[in-house]
């Protein structure tokens, strides 16, 4: 009995010793995996970031299948993984892209699959709302399946009351319901004309669609509070200043980047601001910063135009950032791009600091930022506080920080214009 004792314990440590040393082989492949899948999504991101900015016409269509492929192949290694929703959204623009440039509903149809099934596998995800309205668009616009939208816009209403889409899937349920879609024009805005002796301002609202920013308090994205701050900003300067004002986009789009300093460029502009929101590793910096473009700057300033480039890639021999701005910036009006950024500076921060006690001012700084490069009018970027701090993270959710913000950043133009003129 005593044999058979000790051989039952000898058996249940080696099964113990079987286990621990089957755990000590596991955890570092977990471990590794993380980092290993972080890269995987990077790359398939830049590619697609490639893609929408580079080829527009979408010629070349092996690429965007391969990318598309790449993107669902991810998400069935990596189903929990926080980017697999991520990879779904940007594969449905992929299919819809394909879709506008060369036809076939096929294509719609995968987009608006691919949509429900975030919305499905992923739900409460920051992704989950904008899905289901785009899957709402496809289906009323393109699959001509007015059941299938009003479905989609009617769960937004019933599950996301506290979104950025819950407004836009009102406004389309009340559309279906006087049949007014049936005249919506779904074209791009025209541009508005210049009046005569009237300053036009270009206010680009950082970011937009499938390239969200920086994400800070409670999910907010920095292509939002950039929206939200441009179109009150937009309604000041026409009220208060007479100006004519262009937005690079008036809803939740992805622009390429070179096409909106472009805009500014067609329509002469005489000024042109890019509106973001900051963002820092730790997320322990806060403050209002206010840029003006040049290839010099310090670690930090470099840092963060390499996030706000990001949603650019250059290919080949141009893809040196530094040859390009360092050939563009000679001409560049800097000086009065330095006293412009200045004055948006002061503005704001007089502005918004009677109501709001603490803010930090961080100062005018320079550093290589894409969107500004090759603009012919005094140009800025205005950094507008940082996401994931926690105070500023806050205020940016704040309705009235932000209008607040527009009205400093319309004071810091009226003034700019008063002293320089247009």
């Amino acid at each position: 009995m005593i044999s058979i004792r000790r051989f039952v314990i000898v058996d249940l440590d080696m099964r113990l010793l079987f286990l621990v040393s089957l755990l000590f082989f596991l955890v570092p492949t977990s471990t590794h995996a993380a980092p290993q899948e972080k890269r995987a999504y990077e790359e398939l991101r830049a590619k697609y970031l490639t893609l929408r900015n580079t080829d527009n016409g979408v010629q070349r269509l092996d690429e965007w299948a391969s990318v598309a492929n790449g993107m669902l192949g991810h998400v069935s290694r990596h189903p929990q993984s926080e980017n697999a929703a991520s990879l779904l959204f940007d594969a449905s623009i992929v299919y819809e892209k394909i879709y506008q440039a060369h036809g076939g509903k096929e294509r719609a149809l995968r987009a608006a699959t691919l949509l429900d099934r975030l919305a499905r596998d992923y739900p409460g995800h920051m992704l989950a709302d904008d899905a289901l309205v785009r899957r709402g668009d496809l289906s009323l616009y393109v699959l001509e399946d007015v059941d299938a939208a009003k479905r989609s816009y009617q769960e937004v209403i019933g599950a996301y009351k506290e979104t950025d889409m819950y407004p836009i899937a009102q406004l389309r349920l009340s559309e279906l319901k006087s049949g007014s879609y049936l005249l919506k024009e779904q074209h791009a805005e025209q541009p508005r004309v210049k009046r005569e002796g009237a300053p036009l301002i270009v206010i680009d609202p950082g970011h937009g669609g499938e390239d969200f920013g920086a994400v800070g308090h409670a999910g907010m994205m920095e292509k939002d509070v950039a929206l939200s701050v441009a179109l009150e900003l937009e309604k000041i300067l026409v009220a208060q200043h007479g100006a004519t004002v262009r937005l690079t986009r008036r809803k939740d789009v992805f622009v390429p980047l070179m096409e909106r300093t472009q805009m500014a460029n067609d329509y002469e502009a005489d000024l042109f601001v890019s509106l973001h929101a900051n963002a820092s590793p730790k997320g322990n910096l806060s403050g209002l910063e206010v840029y003006y473009l040049d290839n010099q700057g310090d670690r930090s300033s470099k840092a963060l135009a390499e996030r706000e480039n990001s949603s650019v890639r250059f290919e080949g021999p141009q893809g040196d950032l530094q040859y390009i701005l360092s050939d563009l910036i000679q001409n560049a009006k800097v000086e009065e791009s330095i006293t412009f950024a200045n004055q948006l500076h002061s503005s704001v921060l007089s502005t918004l600091s009677p109501k709001w006690k603490g803010l930090k001012g961080l100062g005018v700084k320079r550093a290589p930022f894409y969107v500004l490069v090759g603009a012919h009018m005094p140009c800025a970027l205005v950094e507008m506080f940082f996401m994931n701090h926690k105070s500023d993270g806050k205020l940016l959710a704040d309705a009235l920080f932000r209008k607040q913000i527009a009205q400093g950043i319309a004071q810091g133009i009226g003034a700019y214009l008063q002293e320089h003129g247009a």
